[in-house]
C-alpha cells in the first residue's frame, strides 16, 4: 500500500506509527484546509511504515475539485493523471528486474535493443535510469509537429533515423524523456513477459508494460488498483481528474501525453 500511495496520489505522507498518529491529530484539527502543495485538488494520506506493517492507512482525505466543467469533486478513489512521476514506476521496475537477476543495469543497451545505430554503443541501461545517456530529446520534434497522439514505437523509429548523441554517455545529468521510453522498451524485454500478459501486446507485438509495472509492483505490493496506461482516451477513463493550469485554464492532453514509462499512468486508490 504505501507504494501505491507515494507514487499515485498528489500527497502522502509516510511515518512510524506514533508519528503518524501525531500527523492524523494535527491535520483532524484543521480539517477543512488543504495541505499548502495541494493546489486545485488532491488526495491526502497519511500511512505506517513499521516493520511487518502493510502500510495501514490512518487518515485520508480529499480536497477541492476534480472537474471544474462538471462539478464533480476530488475523492479518494478519484484518477488523477500522473504523468512523469511514471518514470519512479518505471526505474521500480527495472531495479526488481535487476534484484532477480533478469536485468543488467550495467549492460550496453544495445544488449535489449540492438537495433539501435552505433551512436548509442556506449550508453548502459544505468544511464537510462539517472538521465545520463545523451539520447536525444524526442518532445522537441515528435510532439510539435505531430497532430496524433505519439506512441512508444514512434520514438523508437525515430531514434532509428538520428546520427549522434546530444553528449557522452555518463558526462553529465540532461532530465530525459527520451531515456525513459527506452528503459520502457528494456524492461519489457528483459522480463520475458508469460504469454497470459503478453496477450495485452501493443501494436508493434511488444509486451505490453502496463501490464508488467502492475503484475510486478501494483498487484504485488499493493493489491492492485485502477491504473490506465498508454490509453488513446482519458476521456474514457471513469472518476478522473481533469487538468488545469495555474490560471485554471484547461490544460488535460497533449499528443504525448499517452507515453508508456516516461508518463500516461492515470491511477488511483
Amino acid at each position: 500500500m504505501m507504494l501505491e500511495h507515494v507514487l499515485l496520489l498528489a500527497v502522502a505522507v509516510a511515518a512510524p506509527a506514533a508519528a503518524a498518529t501525531a500527523a492524523l491529530a494535527a491535520r483532524s484539527s484543521s480539517a477543512a484546509s488543504p495541505p499548502s502543495s495541494c493546489g486545485g485538488g488532491c488526495v491526502e494520506t497519511v500511512f505506517t511504515v513499521n516493520d511487518g506493517d502493510d502500510g495501514r492507512v490512518v487518515h485520508e482525505r480529499a480536497y477541492g475539485a476534480a472537474n471544474v466543467a462538471s462539478g464533480a469533486m476530488m475523492a479518494a478513489d478519484t484518477n488523477v493523471r500522473v504523468a512523469s512521476v511514471t518514470k519512479q514506476l518505471t526505474a521500480t521496475v527495472a531495479a526488481m528486474l535487476a534484484e532477480k537477476q533478469r536485468l543488467e543495469i550495467d549492460a550496453k543497451l544495445h544488449k535489449y535493443v540492438p537495433e539501435l545505430p552505433d551512436y548509442a554503443k556506449e550508453i548502459r541501461v544505468r544511464h537510462l535510469v539517472h538521465h545520463m545517456s545523451g539520447l536525444p530529446d524526442y518532445t522537441t520534434v515528435l510532439c510539435a509537429q505531430q497532430r496524433r497522439n505519439v506512441t512508444n514505437s514512434d520514438v523508437l523509429a525515430w531514434l532509428l533515423t538520428q546520427t549522434a548523441l546530444d553528449f557522452a554517455p555518463g558526462s553529465r545529468f540532461e532530465y530525459s524523456n527520451t531515456g525513459y521510453i527506452m528503459l520502457a522498451l528494456v524492461v519489457t524485454r528483459a522480463a520475458a513477459v508469460p504469454t497470459a500478459a503478453a496477450a495485452a501486446a501493443d501494436d508493434d507485438g511488444v509486451p505490453s508494460f502496463p501490464v508488467l509495472v502492475d503484475a510486478m509492483v501494483l498487484r504485488e505490493y499493493v493489491g492492485g488498483g485502477t491504473v490506465v496506461a498508454n490509453t488513446t482516451n482519458f476521456g474514457d477513463i471513469a472518476h478522473r481528474a481533469v487538468g488545469y493550469d495555474a490560471d485554471g485554464t484547461l490544460m488535460d492532453t497533449s499528443t504525448c501525453a499517452f507515453m508508456a514509462g516516461g508518463g500516461g499512468w492515470v491511477g488511483g486508490a
